[in-house]
Order: C-alpha cells, then sequence, then structure tokens
C-alpha cells in the first residue's frame, strides 16, 4: 500500500521534454523591429503568362537577342522622346536641355566642322600636297579661316550659355565650364547626327 507521502519508484516515472522549435533565421539587412518579408512578397510578381523554357541552345541565344534589342529600342524611344529618365548622366538635366535647345535653334558654321576635317585629311593621304600644291594651299587657307570662325562662334556660344545660365538656374550645382563645353561638343555635330534629337527648329526663340 502506497501512502500519499511515500516517493515514486524511478523505473515508474515517465519524463517528459519540451523541445522548442528552432528559431527562424535572422536577416541582417531586415530592418529593426519589423518581421522579414516572406519570399512570395519580396519578389516581385509577373504579370501575364511566363514564357516556357527554351528547348535548344540556338533558341536561348536567339531570345537572349531579342530580349536586348528590345530593351535597345524601349530605351532609345524614350531618349529621342526626351524622357527624362532615360537621358545619360551627361545629357540630363533641365540645364543641359536648355543648352540642346540654344544650340539647335542657332545656325552656324561649326557644325561643318566635320566635313572640312574629312576633306582636309582625304586631301593629305592622297597625295594632293605634291600633285597639285595650288589646289592645297587654297583649301589650307579656307580650312585655317573657317577654324577662325569656329573658335569665335564657340566664344561666342560659351558667352550666351554662361549668361544664361545664371538667369534661369542662378543656384544650380553644375560648372557653368562644364556645360558650357557641353554646349560647344553639340554645335561641332551634323544637325541630324545630334544625340539626343533636336526638338526645336532652325530659328525658334528659346
Amino acid at each position: 500500500m502506497k501512502m500519499p507521502w511515500m516517493k515514486p519508484e524511478a523505473g515508474n516515472v515517465t519524463a517528459t521534454k519540451t523541445v522548442a522549435p528552432p528559431a527562424p533565421p535572422i536577416d541582417p539587412t531586415a530592418p529593426k523591429g519589423k518581421p522579414t518579408p516572406k519570399r512570395r512578397d519580396a519578389q516581385p510578381r509577373r504579370s501575364g503568362p511566363v514564357a516556357p523554357p527554351p528547348k535548344t541552345a540556338k533558341e536561348a541565344r536567339s531570345r537572349v537577342r531579342e530580349q536586348s534589342k528590345t530593351q535597345r529600342a524601349d530605351v532609345k524611344a524614350g531618349r529621342v522622346a526626351r524622357a527624362e529618365p532615360e537621358l545619360t548622366k551627361r545629357d540630363f538635366g533641365p540645364e543641359r536641355a536648355l543648352i540642346r535647345n540654344m544650340v539647335d535653334a542657332r545656325r552656324s558654321i561649326a557644325s561643318f566642322f566635320p566635313i572640312f576635317a574629312v576633306i582636309l585629311l582625304v586631301l593629305y593621304f592622297t597625295g594632293m600636297q605634291q600633285s597639285n600644291v595650288q589646289v592645297y594651299n587654297v583649301f589650307t587657307w579656307v580650312w585655317l579661316a573657317v577654324f577662325l570662325i569656329i573658335i569665335g562662334e564657340s566664344i561666342f556660344l560659351g558667352r550666351k550659355i554662361r549668361r544664361r545660365i545664371k538667369a534661369d538656374f542662378p543656384k544650380t550645382t553644375q560648372k557653368t565650364g562644364s556645360l558650357i563645353w557641353y554646349g560647344i561638343i553639340r554645335s561641332l555635330m551634323f544637325r541630324r547626327g545630334r544625340f539626343p534629337k533636336p526638338v526645336v527648329n532652325v530659328g525658334d526663340t528659346v
């Protein structure tokens, strides 16, 4: 007969042990005080049907080329449309947009600089300075005159850009010298070859 104050035998005792569930991994990048987002919430969801995987390596390469071509076309269309987020760092900002319009709205001899440079190189490498010295000398003097005109136009354009930037953007953080150089380089390009494309006509008031 067992009395209430008697201790039970060791063999009749069944020990119960509670095992705690493992703690979830801690994300070091998660902000403090906020739970780690789940994968299905963190990853963006795709819209539309998912394309089947390519069956051959050739099909995979073709798909990659097509995606790259589409992305380049979208970026180019955005730049031509003057979408600011699609512009490169060199062309981004209202100051540079103003400079592009100032350059594109004026006529200048500087835009013909590539033509004279190419002609002079062709005459030099074809031996024109030896076979026809007079023609070569005449063109050299013409080229020198054009070069001086380009320098004068660049100085005039630089002063105009400086005044306009100070008037329209007095608190700009961009360097005035860099903006002037940006406008001069654009003026030395063909109008059709300028990028981003001109959005004003020659003679428009900017």
